[in-house]
């Protein structure tokens, strides 16, 4: 009698190889969660971004009392410009600063 020479994996290699395939695949997937967690994020910062913007540009904001003057050197004369600083604030609390020129 002869022994013939059987094919294929034995139990043990697909055993090891799985736990590997699962380990790969878990991590891949605790990565994948956390990138969705800081897409949501930073989805939300940029929300809030583009409404403080758009509140900003409709000359919503308070008046902080503070004054900014640029001055521009010239060869002949100076040129200066003055900006009051204002604060918007967003419903959700976030706050945003900015300078307009021919304040109050």
């Amino acid at each position: 009698m002869t022994s013939e020479k059987q094919a294929g994996f034995s139990l043990l290699e697909v055993i090891v190889s799985t736990a590997i395939l699962f380990s790969v695949a878990g991590a891949f997937l605790s990565m994948t969660a956390a990138n969705g967690v800081l897409l949501t994020r930073e989805h939300s910062l940029m929300q809030n971004v583009y409404e403080l913007s758009e509140l900003a540009e409709e000359g919503q904001g308070e008046w902080t009392g503070e004054e900014l003057e640029i001055i521009f050197e010239g060869e002949e004369e100076d040129a200066s410009e003055i900006f009051g600083k204002y604060i918007v604030t967003s419903e959700g609390g976030d706050s945003m600063t900015y300078y307009k020129r021919g304040f109050q």
